[in-house]
């Protein structure tokens, strides 16, 4: 389970950093990376050789020699002991990995090659991956793209800290290292970060650009008066808020969804694009490029920014592309003046294209999104944002016409709906609401995803409800979910309750312990105690099982009826209803269980 969002409720820490610093005898430091100064926040009582800030902000290191895992208060620099690890040796970097477990560069000595172990944050159990093959790593990070396969950037300083490798990447499932380029590297940087734009920064006594290609480090600063150990920035590109964005002329953009900012790093070599998607689960970005009569399928290197075309399609005009499964893409058509648009499936394995459906009540499709549970958004530029079936059925979220000018939607690793226009938006499901994040320009922006496909939110029923005296089955339902269970949101989490006894009354109550399965009430507590229960309901109708409940969660989570639920708990729930006629007097339906997500 993640840990609390925490940084997200602060204030700032002050306005003289964009980043936290620590260095070896515990000093805590915001560090301005655009002047190169430090300013001094106070000791976490530690001596340390690494700190990591995970997905929700929290900062952390490890005590060297006691090996205590230590969480770091970015506003005061004080240092409060969570666990103590069993490592086998001194820990010289750290970085989160996407799943919220920690992995750790220890030295066992001079000499000694350093190994990379894995802490499980939830238990603090350490597991050892494997021999880095090098004696004299300092530092490392986690960068939103993998490289050959790596996740990890390592900085290797060389035998008495002279003629290292410089910049290596670590190998998550082996821990061995792959070098990078001939440049080579000292003890000049200590630590590695990634800033809000993706961009690799080295620090030591002084900060340092380091090309993710090249491996070639170029000073920023001068001498920042003390010698940091490690850095990590307060508003850093992560693999869960870094996007890709590509504009019409081919210039390629690396996008901080949690800031807005950008970064146009490179050029696809081409112009004419109308649409760009993320393969789910691959690092593999699919293009689509407008030749007049035909339609250019293209590949783009979200490190480089290089383009392979896969293959030229027969297919004109096309508005908008999404993908779900590996390697199908789903491509929708302009119908024409008057038509409504078309539905397409393209395989980009057997190169494959297949008509699906006319879309008749959408004639204007300008971007669609589907997120990891096959549902399929799409935003018109008359309707607004309507849900799209595979058969060009479609539900319109808000009725009538609503005129939205969006370029792009894509489903960030959360769940949640982002979208550009002339900026970067977040938007509301299912209540089309806008809220611009940055002020960064997307005026070309044709194509945008995310980095990461995997969602932390994901709902799922379970348990088996009980019997009701008419011999009905009430009954949890997800189908009407279009958004996922956000503190942020504030609406569009509906939990219903289908097939329940006519006018009686019920609640929802819920728990964050866990599932349970045991006897209670003649039917089946689902909910791990204790458990919390909300305001209660009526069920109306009109038929013996009419009946139905809901409950919006992200309205009940907006109201502040429980501050426990913050981003990272799990949440599992049912319904209870009246039943005079059971022998127990009530009726239990079947569970839900999902994340709370930001």
């Amino acid at each position: 389970m993640l840990l609390p969002i925490l940084s997200l409720l602060l204030a700032p820490l002050t306005s003289t950093g964009d980043a936290l610093g620590i260095a070896a005898n515990g000093s805590v430091y915001t560090v301005d990376t655009v002047a190169g100064s430090t300013t001094f926040v106070g000791n976490c009582g530690y001596a340390v050789h690494a700190l990591a800030r995970d997905a929700n902000g929290v900062f952390w290191t490890v005590g060297d020699g006691a090996n205590d895992l230590v969480r770091i208060d970015p506003q005061t620099g004080a240092g409060t002991s969570v666990a103590t690890l069993s490592l086998s040796s001194s820990v010289r970097g750290m970085a989160f990995e996407h799943d919220g477990s920690l992995f750790l560069v220890v030295s066992p000595g001079p000499g000694l090659e350093c190994k990379l172990e894995q802490v499980d944050m939830n238990t603090f159990a350490v597991t050892a991956i494997g021999s880095t093959l090098l004696p004299d790593i300092e530092g490392m990070c986690r960068i939103p793209e993998q490289i050959n396969g790596h996740m990890f950037l390592g900085w290797d300083v060389g035998p008495g800290g002279s003629n290292g490798h410089g910049l290596v990447t670590l190998s998550q499932n082996s821990g061995i290292f792959s070098d990078l380029h001939a440049a080579g590297g000292d003890n000049s940087i200590l630590a590695l970060a990634i800033d809000p734009v993706g961009r690799c920064i080295g620090v030591g006594r002084r900060l340092y650009r380091v090309d993710r290609l090249t491996g070639v480090s170029s000073p920023i600063s001068g001498d920042l008066g003390v010698a940091l150990v490690g850095l990590e920035f307060l508003d850093a590109m992560t693999t869960e808020n870094s996007a890709l964005a590509i504009e019409a002329d081919g210039d390629l953009l690396r996008v901080n969804s949690t800031t807005g900012a950008t970064l146009q790093f490179a050029n696809a070599g081409a112009s004419g694009f109308v649409a760009m998607t993320k393969a789910a689960g691959f690092s593999r970005y699919y293009a689509i490029r407008d030749l007049g009569a035909t339609s250019e399928v293209s590949t783009i290197d979200p490190l480089t920014g290089s383009r392979n075309v896969v293959a030229t399609i027969a297919l004109d005009d096309v508005r908008a592309a999404a993908s779900l499964i590996h390697p199908f893409l789903r491509l929708i058509q302009d119908g024409g003046p008057g038509g409504g648009d078309w539905l397409y499936t393209f395989n980009a394995v057997t190169l494959a294209l297949t008509l699906d459906a006319q879309i008749p009540s959408l004639k204007e499709v300008e971007a669609m999104s589907i997120d990891v549970n096959g549902k399929c958004i799409v935003s018109d530029s008359t309707a607004g944002l309507a849900l799209l079936e595979n058969n060009g059925f479609t539900t319109d979220l808000v009725a009538g016409d609503n005129p939205m000018g969006l370029r792009t939607l894509a489903h960030d690793d959360f769940g949640r709906l982002f979208a550009t226009n002339s900026g970067l938006l977040r938007v509301g499901i299912p209540t089309e609401a806008l809220t611009p994040i940055g002020s960064s320009a997307f005026a070309d922006v044709v194509g945008f995803d995310f980095m990461s496909t995997k969602y932390h939110g994901n709902a799922s029923t379970y348990c088996v409800a009980q019997t009701n005296s008419a011999g009905c089955v009430p009954f949890i339902s997800l189908n009407t979910v279009f958004n996922v269970p956000s503190v942020s949101a504030g609406v569009g989490f509906p939990i219903r309750c289908f097939q329940v006894l006519k006018n009686k009354p019920g609640l929802f109550f819920y728990g964050r312990t866990g599932r349970e399965n045991v006897p209670f009430l003649g039917g089946t507590l689902c909910a791990k105690p204790p458990v919390k229960r909300t305001p209660g309901q009526n069920s109306g109708g009109l038929s013996t099982c009419g009946g139905t409940f809901v409950l919006d969660f992200n309205t009940y989570m907006a109201s502040g009826a429980d501050p426990a639920l913050v981003p990272g708990v799990t949440v599992n729930g049912q319904w209870w209803s009246r039943d005079a006629l059971a022998p127990s007097g009530s009726n239990l339906s079947n569970a839900v269980e999902f994340e709370v997500c930001p």
